[in-house]
């Protein structure tokens, strides 16, 4: 019973190489992928394990797609990560989605946080599954080299616009997953902590506070290729600075802009624990930036920023500078 180490070596090794000629995707075969909203991953990290849907009294922040949730009950026992990044639930809930899209669900993944594990640590424990596809669908879950060996990768890690008679077939295959029964602890699996801009690093650090955060520094990392980790489709800060009272903004503007036209943006300056001062306010959506200039508020403290009635940073504005680590 299981995959053997030789077995997924070889995978990865093969994988690699045909992935070669693309950047973006060429480390996908060494790691499995669990992503979520920063609020779940500071949870996660706190306790140092995944936990099945089963065992978790509280989700901080529920992003699963609650139509399709119950369509294969039978799942909910089982930890689940995916072969590679970018798949159809990350399109459908990453990044801030605008008040009024269609396609909003809340909660939202409105700050992503991916979870990279060793895919050979994994793939070898007896007790490991996978499927051939997406799971909200009641389909077998098989465990040993045959049934590895009939996933049809190609499909797995094809990235870009799938050929129109395959899109179903392709995008179904991209979701195959790798379920682990129960839990599944952090270490010694979890390889890389995935933050998709240096500000959202700076949140979920923020979150952690001192002692997680000196814990899990090094493995916290800024996606280093552009759309390798996470698709970069919607409303999100890209610079964030404060100085003499003046606060300015950088979008990433979203492929869908707000029904009204305009971004819904929510300040809070917190000094000494204490909600200091607050402020709302209505951005253009055709503006990538905005300053707001007679705040009044003092440097230091913490920024919670809202956009789009969701959560887009909360962390210390570094005084002299908007680079951020």
């Amino acid at each position: 019973m299981g995959v053997s180490a030789a077995l997924i070596r070889e995978h990865i090794r093969a994988w690699k190489v045909r992935l070669s000629r693309f950047p973006m995707l060429a480390n996908w075969p060494e790691h499995l992928f669990h992503t979520t909203d920063v609020l779940n991953a500071v949870e996660i990290l706190r306790h140092g394990r995944l936990a099945c849907r089963c065992d978790l009294p509280e989700i901080p922040s529920d992003v699963a797609n609650q139509d399709a949730l119950w369509n294969n009950p039978e799942v909910h026992g089982y930890v689940r990560l995916y072969f590679r990044p970018k798949t159809m639930f990350h399109l459908s809930t990453e990044g801030i989605k605008c008040v009024g899209d269609p396609y909003r669900r809340d909660p939202h993944m409105s700050i992503p946080v991916m979870l990279a594990f060793d895919a050979e640590s994994i793939l070898t424990r007896d007790e490991v599954g996978f499927s051939q596809g997406k799971l909200s669908r009641i389909r077998k879950i098989g465990v040993d080299e045959e049934f590895f060996g009939s996933i049809d990768f190609a499909s797995v890690y094809h990235d870009g616009p799938p050929p129109r008679d395959r899109m179903d077939e392709i995008l179904d295959k991209r979701m195959a997953e790798v379920v682990v029964p129960g839990e599944l602890a952090l270490s010694p699996s979890l390889r890389r902590i995935i933050c998709r801009t240096a500000l959202e690093r700076r949140t979920l650090l923020h979150h952690l506070g001192p002692t997680l955060s000196t814990r899990f520094e090094a493995l916290i990392r800024v996606e280093q290729i552009h759309q390798s980790t996470f698709f970069h489709r919607e409303l999100y800060l890209t610079d964030v600075s404060f100085r003499q009272g003046i606060l300015a903004l950088q979008f990433h503007r979203p492929r869908r802009a707000p029904q009204s036209g305009k971004y819904r943006v929510e300040l809070e300056h917190i000094l000494g624990g204490r909600s200091s001062q607050k402020w709302r306010s209505e951005v253009p959506e055709d503006w990538s930036g905005v300053r707001f200039e007679e705040l009044g508020g003092t440097e230091g403290g913490v920024w919670r920023i809202l956009l789009e009635d969701v959560l887009a940073y909360e962390a210390p504005i570094p005084a002299a500078t908007s680079v951020l680590r």
